[in-house]
């Protein structure tokens, strides 16, 4: 800023005497012999005198002021730019007053710099304190005038990039699966943490993790990751979990059978690792079924059978375990064939002291034809 005296008093009227002294600069306008005046910026203005005298005649003279000095000005596409994008800068607008421009002198404010009148430059990491960059430009002429410039830019963090894999592509309840996010990387910084949600209530943290599912299901996994400006971001993977199969096992209270002895099938050793089991059927191998978990049955015939225990689960799985049944014959002469149309004899295991039979009605016919009839 430079001030600046006008003075007109040199002015003068061959016929009369001048009365109005009016100067005119740009927008600006005042009245007086002499004014004063300050310039902001270097330039060269035009400057104008009109004088009037008693008899109301006029004249004028227009002189141009030089400011000497030189202004830096520079201007960007954007001053919003995030880390890696580069960003250019020009500072045509700049000049001098008193000649040209001889040097362009950049200081970026990340302690990068350049020379030049379009520059290009690319901010490698945001600003550790506020969130913008300070640019200065500083300009020189050929008299060695020097004019200055500043200006801000904000710096944008950049988000990291999150991913990760798993070791598993079909896996069951129960089997561990690691997840590892060593490939996650921030363009700008560090990754400071790795969160995980596995979509079933747990959580966990750090760069690899192992988790088993109890249920099966289809479950989301995300990893967040967050980097040393507490920027984040997130990716996501979809497992389903397959259900184990229950395991089927029983016991047989009896072996090796005798033919018609009521023998006693036990399944309560069978299990489901992911649930429970919700039905148990059994089919004798002699053409005959039965459900649930303790099951009786009684062979007529002695002879080979072939056993199968199906149960199923919760979630519609099912497993079979086969079993071959043995069955003899007591080797005794007062035993009795039966007829072809009639009920067969059952004989119960002494281990078992009591059996209650309820509405039983037994017909047989003795050695010597006679009927014999219990109930």
């Amino acid at each position: 800023m430079e001030m600046v005296t006008f003075d007109g008093s040199s002015s003068t009227d061959n016929y009369g005497t001048i009365t109005s002294y009016c100067w005119r600069l740009p927008n600006f306008q005042q009245c007086g012999t002499s004014i004063k005046y300050s310039f902001d910026l270097p330039g060269n203005y035009p400057v104008t005198l009109v004088v009037t005298d008693d008899l109301g005649r006029t004249d004028s003279i227009t002189r141009t002021v030089t400011v000497p000095g030189v202004v830096a000005k520079f201007s960007s596409a954007t001053f919003i730019v995030q880390t890696g994008v580069p960003v250019s800068f020009d500072c045509s607008q700049s000049y001098s007053s008193a000649g040209s421009i001889v040097s362009y002198q950049w200081d970026f404010g990340d302690g990068g710099s350049a020379t030049g009148l379009i520059v290009v430059h690319t901010y490698v990491t945001a600003s550790p304190i506020l969130p913008y960059y300070t640019v200065t430009l500083i300009v020189k002429d050929q008299l060695g005038s020097i004019g200055e410039a500043r200006g801000t830019i904000t710096v944008l963090d950049r988000p990291p990039i999150t991913t990760f894999t798993s070791n598993v592509t079909a896996p069951l309840t129960g089997d561990s699966i690691s997840f590892n996010a060593s490939r996650s990387f921030d363009l700008d910084g560090t990754i400071k943490s790795y969160d995980w949600t596995y979509g079933d209530g747990q959580v966990g943290t750090g760069v690899t993790a192992v988790h088993a599912y109890n249920r099966a299901g289809v479950y989301t996994v995300t990893l967040t990751t967050t980097d040393d400006r507490s920027i984040t971001s997130t990716a996501s993977l979809t497992l389903r979990i397959l259900d184990r199969p229950p395991v089927a096992l029983f016991t047989e209270s009896v072996t090796p059978a005798v033919k018609r002895q009521l023998i006693f099938f036990d399944a309560s050793n069978s299990y489901d690792p992911d649930g429970n089991i919700t039905k148990y059927e059994w089919t004798f191998g002699d053409g005959t079924t039965e459900t649930g978990r303790v099951v009786g049955h009684a062979y007529l015939r002695s002879g080979s059978y072939n056993l199968t225990l199906t149960i199923t689960d919760n979630d519609g799985n099912s497993s079979a375990l086969s079993q071959t049944i043995t069955v003899i014959s007591r080797h005794d002469p007062r035993e009795w064939e039966p007829r072809q149309d009639t009920t067969s004899f059952l004989e119960f295991p002494s281990r078992y002291d009591q059996v209650l039979i309820s509405n039983l009605r037994v017909q047989a016919a003795g050695p010597s034809g006679q009927k014999i009839s219990l109930s």
